[in-house]
């Protein structure tokens, strides 16, 4: 570098060590905040049980998991503000640059989690609903860090975080029940007599919904595992889909599980679906009533016309999609298909959205409670 370049380098680094040691505050602040905001039972409240139930379950992890979180973060710019003390050479302009873009995306992200969020943070009375949703929003940020850390390219900056990127990722697989669609079918939808198992629905749902609700972190649960994997599929996706409910668990406390912690449930509608003692005396039952207490989303699928639609619970609820059999859908033009797969993922990530947001929760909950649905 020539004096006036070398002048101009140590300046920019100065300023970027600043923008480092103000993020590594940021991020210390907002633990300590999410903290007390989640954990801060001192003033109970008739909610206090539910939510520190949530807090405490073992499964989840909730609490050590948001703080590594964080920790790590915070760890991840104190070794870039460390390491950009002792750039030199020609690439030294271009290093900092990629590591000031990593600060960037990770001071952005911290900003944005806080932003609107401060009345809640010392609101008493918070809702399960709310509360709930107030975790799903921090960890979509935080998902959204790791986005931005693995499309960094710079070696360097690669080297010296590897193993704290792979442990964010790590971290948030760990929380991962909190953006997962809790899928309600039943067995008999899996292969319909006849069909071949890559023509069904749910090789169809898994094929065309999982890269595109993939990349929001945004991912599907049922109680068994889906059909192979299609050679044209792309490598690398998460396994979640793989796993289903491991062999020697006991599989009804897996699926119960799973519904007390899935907020977003998608119901396959079909004539064996209306037929299934177990679907609608535990699995809608439990759907239908968590829906007026704590918020859970339900979005019905038509797959065939069947009596379950007569249900008030059900009918006042928007199918998908609205007018027409899925079907027929199927037998018209590519075009049309792409359309409708397009439209899934969109109304899956919408209702996503609506769940990570703490001031729409409780007007979602109380639309269903007006009502008269919460009958139990």
């Amino acid at each position: 570098m020539t004096s006036r370049a070398s002048q101009a380098f140590i300046q920019d680094r100065k300023r970027f060590v600043g923008v480092c040691n103000t993020c590594v505050k940021l991020l210390g602040e907002q633990l300590v905040e999410c903290t007390k905001a989640l954990t801060d039972f001192s003033k109970p409240d008739p909610y206090t049980e539910q939510k520190l139930n949530l807090w405490l379950d073992e499964k989840l992890q909730l609490r050590k998991s948001l703080m590594d979180l964080y920790h790590l973060e915070r760890t991840m710019v104190n070794l870039l503000a460390s390491s950009a003390a002792t750039l030199s050479g020609t690439t030294a302009r271009s290093t900092l640059e990629a590591y000031n873009s990593i600060v960037a995306g990770i001071d952005a992200e911290a900003k944005d989690a806080k932003l609107g969020l401060l009345d809640y943070l010392t609101f008493p009375g918070w809702s399960p609903p709310q509360h709930k949703a107030y975790i799903r929003r921090l960890v979509r940020h935080h998902w959204r860090v790791l986005d931005r850390l693995k499309e960094n390219r710079v070696p360097a900056a690669r080297a010296l975080l590897g193993e704290f990127v792979e442990g964010l990722g790590k971290t948030l697989t760990n929380l991962r029940w909190l953006t997962t669609v809790f899928v309600c079918y039943a067995h008999k939808d899996i292969v319909p007599k006849g069909a071949r198992v890559d023509d069904t629905y749910f090789e169809d749902l898994r094929a065309a919904t999982e890269a595109a609700l993939g990349k929001e972190h945004v991912f599907l649960w049922w109680d068994r595992k889906p059909p192979p994997k299609r050679a044209d599929d792309v490598p690398g996706q998460d396994d979640f889909w793989e796993q289903g409910i491991q062999t020697g668990l006991r599989w009804e406390e897996e699926i119960k599980f799973a519904l007390r912690h899935c907020d977003l449930a998608l119901a396959l509608m079909s004539p064996r679906f209306h037929a299934s003692d177990f679907i609608q005396k535990k699995e809608l039952f439990t759907i239908l009533r968590r829906r007026t207490r704590d918020g859970q989303c339900l979005l019905p699928i038509r797959l065939e016309k069947c009596d379950s639609e007569e249900k008030i619970e059900i009918a006042m609820t928007q199918w998908f999609p609205p007018d027409e059999y899925i079907r027929q859908l199927y037998a018209s033009k590519e075009k049309v298909v792409k359309t409708y797969r397009k439209d899934l993922v969109r109304r899956v990530l919408n209702a996503m959205e609506m769940l990570s947001d703490p001031t729409k929760i409780d007007g979602f909950v109380k639309s269903f409670r007006k009502r008269g649905t919460d009958k139990n």
